[in-house]
């Protein structure tokens, strides 16, 4: 996760902050309208209901298939991460 982060930081330096616009998978998920109309917004194209064929592959939650789920849930406890974990 650190490693991650390092290099999103590396990357977001080669844009200037009023050029980037970061949109989290997890927020399109919760609200595709909402996300998407951001991007349009930040693109300056008007704003339209955007659709897709896609469906998310896998529906279950991370406590169904990760093994020791209980395990990284406390010790991402406190951290930026922990709101990644759902239950």
């Amino acid at each position: 996760m650190i490693k991650i982060k390092m290099h999103i930081n590396k990357y977001a330096d080669f844009s200037p902050k009023e050029n980037t616009l970061i949109i989290y998978y997890e927020d399109i998920l919760n609200d595709r309208q909402e996300e998407t109309g951001k991007a349009l917004d930040f693109l300056g194209v008007d704003k339209l209901e955007l659709k897709t064929m896609l469906k998310k592959i896998n529906d279950k939650k991370l406590y169904d298939i990760v093994s020791n789920y209980t395990e990284l849930k406390d010790k991402f406890k406190g951290t930026e991460w922990y709101q990644f974990l759902d239950d």
